[in-house]
């Protein structure tokens, strides 16, 4: 898999990945065996859709909120990209789903880099910017984080962790609830959860919920369109829902606020939006078999070129993959032009996608003498 494409989050009922916002109030599970909060008990608490995903999050000051990066990322295009601030909102201060109020427009969108890059389900968090800020009142608040020694008191046992949002009560009837749930969860061991997620990157992932495989009845946990949504302790944030496994009968897996990355991320008060690309790239060299040609993206402010997509054609499928500028022209984009799409990362946040670069003239066959080298293999 190439550097620039995330893995789908496959959306089986047993996965905690964003719900489609249209049908969630009828068929979406979230909170497992949950219970309702109290008016103020959760200020914390907000709901926010995500194009056509919904997702949970947390307030941590008058302008900041904080959700899961796959919250905030579009994974459904030619390529992934990170949310255009004005395909999400935000909703605040209330437990009950139908009076919960609009907060200030979501201005800018900042998904931990570390997320964009890697293929794993690591390092997912990020941080909306609001135009505006919030109220404060018994409603609506922003969330301490808590400290490594609040989390390491809560691994054993003293207090367990408590994970919120809207929904339902048991994954298997689907049915949803209107009013805010919430659900204790004892922590797990990293060494413990690591028999059911062999992924799991000790220093940024929690894991919370069941201890034992498969208890019956389901034990509280957070399922699908819980993602982003918080794990406290203390009423202090730990973590935040990212990914698991049926819901309720494995431990649910969360970014790890104490991660020196990820709370540098949530404390960081000045976000910085995505890069704008200039415009495609060229293309350098000789549209030839065997011959090396160049892609040449253009300046962009406060953007450094990381990635390129060699296409011949169209984009039906890449040539080449990777963080080459070139390519070795290979035989089969004989006789289609063949151009190069680049992506810009930001200095700090986000990606660009610098596409539909200058194609050249269709490729022409093997120079007299040359010989024709084997097609590019993708970079896996």
């Amino acid at each position: 898999m190439g550097p620039w494409i995330r893995p789908l989050l496959i959306a089986i009922p047993a996965l905690l990945v964003a719900a489609p916002a249209a049908v969630a109030q009828e068929v979406q599970p979230r909170i497992v065996a949950g219970s309702n909060a109290a008016p103020g008990e959760l200020p914390y608490q907000v709901y926010l859709t995500s194009g056509p995903f919904e997702c949970g999050g947390a307030i941590l000051d008058k302008r900041h909120v904080v959700t899961a990066g796959h919250c905030a990322v579009d994974d459904g295009g030619f390529y992934p990209r990170v949310r255009a601030p004005g395909e999400i909102a935000v909703k605040h201060g209330s437990v009950d789903f139908s009076s919960l109020n609009d907060a200030p427009a979501v201005t800018t969108v900042s998904v931990d880099r570390r997320y964009l890059r890697s293929a794993s389900d690591a390092y997912d968090a990020a941080v909306l910017t609001l135009a505006s800020d919030l109220p404060t009142n018994a409603n609506t608040a922003g969330v301490d984080l808590a400290s490594p020694g609040e989390v390491n008191d809560a691994l054993d046992g003293t207090p367990e962790a408590v994970v919120s949002g809207w929904g339902v009560t048991d994954p298997d009837t689907q049915d949803v609830s209107d009013t805010l749930q919430k659900a204790t969860v004892p922590l797990v061991t990293d060494s413990a959860c690591r028999t059911y997620y062999p992924e799991l990157v000790d220093s940024a992932m929690l894991c919370a919920g069941s201890r034992s495989p498969f208890p019956s009845p389901r034990v509280e946990d957070a399922c699908q369109g819980d993602s982003g949504g918080p794990l406290t302790v203390s009423g202090k944030l730990a973590g935040i829902v990212s990914f698991g496994e049926d819901c309720g009968r494995f431990p649910g897996v969360y970014t790890e606020v104490n991660d020196p990355g990820t709370r540098t991320l949530l404390e960081d008060d000045s976000q910085a939006p995505p890069p704008t690309a200039a415009g495609g790239p060229t293309v350098s060299g000789q549209a030839r078999v065997g011959q090396t040609v160049t892609c040449n993206p253009r300046p962009s402010a406060g953007a450094v070129a990381m990635g390129y997509r060699w296409y011949a054609g169209t984009r039906s499928a890449a040539l080449q993959i990777g963080t080459s500028r070139s390519i070795q022209v290979p035989s089969s984009a004989e006789g289609s032009a063949i151009f190069c799409d680049a992506r810009l990362e930001g200095s700090e946040s986000g990606f660009a996608y610098s596409t539909a670069g200058q194609v050249t003239a269709p490729v022409t066959g093997v120079a007299e003498g040359g010989v024709a080298p084997s097609p590019a293999a993708q970079q896996p």
